[in-house]
């Protein structure tokens, strides 16, 4: 019988050791991916539930987080498949939201055009508490309404802010 015919044979014979080697070869992988996993969800824009529970629950911890955050463009996919961004104020909270783009590229592009026009050239009022994200003549968003003209103008501002231009090529 040769070496690796015993080795099955002695592993066979002991199936609680094999429930520990896979039970370590688990722990292996969940260090390396765990911090990956939450690299890759923050770039995308998907934030854990857990996290955001216990984000809400220690507020100092939460202004520390972003305190070094910038606001920043998330695009997805919506439920039909149409593609979408929005843009996120530095503390999270969504701002606006796009129209459904059938090409990514589109959207993209969109996007683009508002990092460099910034809030200035794309904000055109609505009413008297409406607000529209516009790339000349074409509504690329809608802001959701506000309650009143003072949330409004703190739209306004948190807009502005959000949407000074870049030097992105």
């Amino acid at each position: 019988m040769g070496p690796l015919r015993a080795h099955y044979e002695d592993l066979m014979s002991h199936p609680d050791r094999i429930e520990e080697i896979l039970q370590e070869g688990a722990r292996k992988a969940r260090a390396v991916a765990t911090p990956f996993i939450l690299e890759l969800r923050q770039a995308v824009g998907l934030r854990s539930l857990a996290t955001s529970r216990t984000a809400t629950s220690s507020q100092p911890a939460k202004k520390e987080k972003s305190a070094g955050k910038s606001a920043r463009y998330v695009t997805f996919r919506d439920e039909v498949g149409q593609f979408r961004f929005r843009l996120l104020a530095q503390d999270g909270a969504e701002l606006f939201s796009s129209i459904a783009f059938a090409d990514p590229k589109l959207a993209g592009a969109a996007m683009h055009g508002l990092q460099q026009a910034g809030a200035q050239a794309s904000i055109k009022l609505e009413g008297a508490v409406g607000l529209l994200i516009v790339q000349g003549e074409q509504v690329i968003a809608k802001a959701p309404d506000s309650a009143s003209s003072e949330q409004r103008e703190q739209l306004i501002a948190a807009l502005t802010l959000a949407m000074q231009p870049s030097d992105v090529a």
